[in-house]
């Protein structure tokens, strides 16, 4: 099906994780992403705020930052500025200078799918919109 929405303009929303592996392990904790959009911006960019619960022992992360689409729109990078997380003792907030680069493998309406390759880490995610 055409989409005549921008790939910016249909990557905002929350998004909802309903498959992750990483490095080949399939697995799959309470994971959403909220990806806003600035409006005035040059570029494709916006906001991005992640939350997940983790399955394994409860713990939560909440991350922060902002987005932007490469220049031939078909990779997503996300620029951490701060995590706010529970790990069971507290909240904390730490600040953050991290960059990621996924790939976008499908982006429609509904559907969100994004794998990221680097030396020791391989990351592939299949989101639905909430």
């Amino acid at each position: 099906m055409f989409n005549l929405k921008s790939k910016a303009k249909r990557l905002v929303g929350v998004w909802r994780a309903t498959k992750q592996v990483e490095n080949g392990t399939e697995f799959l904790n309470d994971h959403t992403i909220e990806l806003n959009i600035l409006e005035n911006a040059k570029n494709p960019e916006g906001t991005f705020d992640t939350y997940t619960l983790y399955k394994s022992n409860g713990a939560i992360e909440e991350y922060h930052g902002t987005w932007e689409l490469s220049k031939d729109k078909k990779e997503f990078l996300m620029y951490y500025n701060s995590v706010d997380y529970n790990y069971g003792q507290g909240w904390k907030y730490t600040t953050l200078a991290y960059t990621s680069t996924q790939r976008i493998k499908r982006l429609t309406s509904d559907d969100l799918w994004l794998e990221e390759h680097s030396d020791n880490y391989d990351l592939y995610l299949e989101y639905k919109k909430d």
